[in-house]
């Protein structure tokens, strides 16, 4: 999961900076979910029951969240 992480971490950091750094900047708020999940794995990482419920609380919460902004629709 860590890889796959800063994978696309890196993918929206860089998909559309076009070689300067206004582009960069403006490239920051796409990584802002990939930042996050960073944070989970980190405190995953750091402290296994602690992060695995945070993890475990995130997807669900996504999962709800993306089913129900789909059904808005």
């Amino acid at each position: 999961m860590s890889v796959v992480t800063v994978f696309w971490l890196g993918f929206a950091l860089l998909s559309g900076t076009e070689k300067d750094f206004e582009g960069l900047l403006a490239n920051l708020p796409n990584t802002l979910p990939w930042l996050g999940l960073l944070a989970v794995l980190y405190m995953a990482f750091r402290r296994e029951m602690l992060g695995g419920a945070l993890a475990s609380a995130v997807g669900l919460a996504s999962v709800f969240f993306f089913t129900t902004v789909h059904l808005r629709r």
